[in-house]
């Protein structure tokens, strides 16, 4: 018997459709693996439809590290500053316009430097501070973050901000057209506007009839006592405004606390005492403690004498400034010898001014 040819690929014994089949089975099972994690999980890549968009970051400041500060003074400004240390030998001179770098942990956060000279008339000392604010919270800005820091060294100052749009006078409880006048005036005195009880009002009323038709005409005066120690109800109070409160008129020793009629405070002969002046603002002389316009983001100046002592008068002109995440102080201080002497508030002012207008200046470099 003649035995059947071997055909290479194919097993003995085996078909065609079986080897096939098994091929089918294997990508299967391949396909199948591939679209689940070892674990049974779904894929790990997809995105979870659920999640909403991330918050938004606040933006970083403008200023990432700080100058130096010894070196940011211009030597012609120091001399200016520093007159005390023209006269000193030359080795000296110099010591005295490096200055003294202040103690830091950070260069990159705070920095300072102080200067001091000394001459036959008057001491003066020169600081500088420069601080770079960071906020950790990611939904403040580092700007926002310094203003709050700046805001709370002008309140420290005691510098108000600058004043909105002045507020119209309101008429609380007055008669229409007459504000500030309370519309209640025939209560019992020292009783405000709306206070009383109505029976009070009732009597009230029941004397000023009296007091129209003669009977009792000084019964019925505004503001009188009505027994013990009863007083005006702006009685203490000062001027607001360009609007002072309506004065009272003479009160009647009798009195029920009644509102006269025109016949009672003519049959009581009081005269209305003319109204109180208001006393004008005081003039500004452009040197108090104020807000500075043009000088970085927002600043401020404040100024303040020392009460001259035996050893002389002291004076402080301190000048702060923001910009972006970045708040500079410039402090300048001058002590005279003798207490006849009072260091001028003008000169000082300007060339503290002028330091920091400099400096600003080097931070829009």
């Amino acid at each position: 018997m003649q035995r059947k040819a071997y055909a290479p690929g194919r097993a003995p014994g085996r078909s065609g459709s079986a080897a096939l089949s098994a091929v089918a089975l294997a990508l299967g099972l391949g396909i199948g693996l591939s679209g689940c994690s070892a674990d049974g999980s779904p894929d790990t890549e997809a995105v979870d439809s659920k999640a909403g968009p991330a918050a938004p970051t606040a933006a970083p400041g403008r200023y990432r590290t700080l100058f130096e500060p010894c070196g940011a003074v211009p030597a012609t400004t120091l001399k200016d500053l520093l007159p005390g240390a023209s006269g000193l030998p030359e080795p000296e001179r110099d010591r005295v316009y490096r200055g003294t770098s202040a103690p830091t942990f950070d260069t990159d956060r705070r920095v300072g430097c102080g200067w001091k000279a000394d001459g036959p008339d008057a001491t003066h000392r020169l600081t500088l501070d420069v601080e770079r604010v960071v906020s950790y919270d990611p939904t403040v800005s580092d700007d926002d973050r310094a203003q709050e820091v700046y805001g709370r060294k002008q309140a420290a100052a005691g510098i108000a901000a600058p004043p909105t749009a002045p507020v119209t006078p309101g008429t609380p409880s007055g008669t229409p057209g007459t504000p500030g006048v309370p519309s209640d005036t025939s209560g019992t005195a020292g009783t405000p506007s709306g206070g009383g009880a109505p029976p009070a009002k009732a009597a009230g009323a029941g004397a000023g009839a009296q007091g129209a038709s003669g009977a009792s005409g000084a019964s019925g005066a505004v503001g009188a006592r009505s027994g013990a120690g009863a007083v005006s109800p702006f009685a203490g109070l000062q001027p607001q405004g360009p609007l002072a409160p309506p004065p009272t008129q003479a009160a009647s020793p009798a009195g029920a606390g009644a509102a006269p009629g025109p016949g009672a405070a003519a049959s009581a002969g009081a005269a209305t005492p003319p109204a109180t002046p208001v006393s004008p603002a005081t003039p500004t002389t452009g040197l108090e403690n104020r807000v500075l316009e043009g000088l970085g983001d927002v600043a401020f100046l404040k100024d303040t004498l020392a009460t001259p002592g035996a050893s002389g008068a002291r004076r402080l002109v301190s000048v702060v400034f923001r910009t972006s995440n970045v708040i500079v102080t410039v402090s300048y201080e001058e002590q005279t010898t003798t207490s006849a002497e009072v260091p001028d508030s003008r000169e000082l002012q300007e060339k503290a001014r002028n330091l920091a207008r400099l400096l600003a200046e080097r931070l829009e470099e």
